[in-house]
C-alpha cells in the first residue's frame, strides 16, 4: 500500500470516528452536570440532652428519689421508659416499657417527664420529633 493510500485511509477513519468521540465527550459532560445537580440527602441528627449521657446521669442522680417502700422491700432493677422528644425539645408522653414495681416505675416516669431542655432531632435543617428509650437503674447502696 502506498503512502498516499495509507494517509487517505487514516484520514477517512478519523473523519468517521470524529462523531463517536464527540458523542462520548458530550455524554461525559452531561453526566458531570447531572451529578453536580444531584442533591445530597439530608442528614439526621438524634435528639440529645445537654451534656449527653453524662448530663442525663447527672440529672438522674440529683432528681431521682428511691421510693421508701422499694427500699424497705429490697426492690432493685432497671426501669425502661420510652418517650417522645418533640420538635421543641420537650418530653412528651413518657411510658414505662419495662418496670420493676414498688413505686419505681412511677418515679422513673415522673423524673423523665421533668427532663427539660432537650435538643430536638433534626433532619436536614428541619427540627423533627424522635422517640427515645431511657433505662433507669434502681440500686440500693
Amino acid at each position: 500500500m502506498s503512502l498516499t493510500k495509507q494517509t487517505s485511509l487514516i484520514a477517512t477513519l478519523m473523519v468517521l470516528a470524529l462523531p463517536v468521540f464527540a458523542q462520548q465527550k458530550n455524554s461525559k459532560q452531561i453526566s458531570k452536570t447531572h451529578v453536580a445537580k444531584k442533591a445530597t440527602p439530608p442528614v439526621f441528627i438524634k435528639a440529645s440532652y445537654p451534656g449527653g449521657q453524662k448530663g442525663i446521669d447527672s440529672f438522674l442522680s440529683v432528681s431521682l428519689r428511691y421510693p421508701e417502700y422499694a427500699k424497705e422491700a429490697g426492690v432493685q432493677g432497671r426501669v425502661v421508659v420510652k418517650f417522645l422528644v418533640d420538635d421543641e425539645g420537650r418530653v412528651v408522653d413518657p411510658k414505662v416499657m419495662r418496670g420493676i414495681g414498688a413505686g419505681c416505675d412511677e418515679e422513673a416516669k415522673r423524673v423523665v417527664a421533668s427532663m427539660h431542655g432537650w435538643q430536638p432531632a433534626t433532619y436536614g435543617k428541619k427540627r423533627v420529633k424522635m422517640m427515645f428509650t431511657l433505662p433507669i437503674s434502681f440500686r440500693i447502696e
